[in-house]
């Protein structure tokens, strides 16, 4: 009676041990990945739109020195609330205007010393007030006026002035199109040579292009402001893409 009971046991145990080495064995077949043996042709393209700038930003400001802080203060302030009053009637938006820059620096000065002394330390002498605005402005005829009339209401430096896109979105698009069409164009001509017809797009990535930076004219002279002839030149878009094509 033991012996029978025993034996049953043992089978259970060994159709068990069977079932899971089989099923080890199938797991390979299971869980493998299915490869993918078609043939592709992976190509880039690029698209460019040229376009002419259409605002423009004016860094100018004033810069008053004075023997006290406070005089250093009022005629800087005094001067500065002219430009402003005068970009207003030029027609520029309270929203285009933007102090970008104020301070109140101390002016130091050492004095002479004779050979042997000692080094003095530097003494103030003086205040200098800077208050610097960046003006945007839309209308790039009316830019030459505009620093003319800034530079004629007390504005002594102006810093730069940037030509750029207010709204490139539109032509970066445009580029994007014209990236596509001739990742497309190339791969049409690699497939024909190889024999080969294009079968469906797989895939499509943009490469990261920045958007294209203002140009900049670096400190305008004053004697010149009122001569104006300004050129703002052209901005470029630029678009990168690559696409991976089945072929047939």
């Amino acid at each position: 009676m033991p012996g029978r009971l025993f034996v049953p046991f043992l089978s259970h145990v060994a159709t068990a041990t069977a079932l899971g080495a089989a099923l080890v064995m199938a797991a390979p077949a299971a869980f493998a990945q299915p490869q993918d043996h078609r043939r592709m042709v992976s190509v880039e393209g690029e698209g460019i739109v040229t376009a002419r700038p259409d605002t423009a930003h004016i860094t100018a400001g004033v810069v008053t020195d004075a023997d006290t802080a406070r005089q250093a203060l009022d005629d800087n302030s005094t001067q500065m609330a002219k430009v402003m009053e005068t970009l207003t009637a030029a027609g520029i938006a309270a929203d285009d205007i933007r102090t970008s820059n104020f301070a109140i620096t101390p002016l130091y000065s050492r004095p002479a010393r004779a050979p042997g002394e000692p080094h003095s330390d530097p003494q103030i002498v003086g205040y200098r007030a800077t208050n610097t605005v960046t003006v945007t402005v839309r209308d790039l005829d009316a830019l030459g006026p505009t620093l003319d009339s800034v530079v004629t209401s007390g504005a002594n430096t102006i810093d730069a002035v940037a030509f750029f896109l207010d709204k490139p979105q539109a032509l970066m698009d445009e580029a994007r199109q014209i990236a596509i069409d001739d990742a497309l164009r190339r791969a049409s001509i690699l497939a024909a040579a190889a024999g080969a017809d294009l079968g469906r797009v797989l895939k499509i990535m943009e490469h990261d292009t920045p958007m294209p930076q203002p140009i900049m004219m670096r400190q305008v002279a004053m004697q010149e402001a009122s001569a104006v002839p300004m050129a703002p030149g052209t901005l470029e878009m630029h678009a990168r893409v690559r696409v991976v094509i089945a072929l047939e």
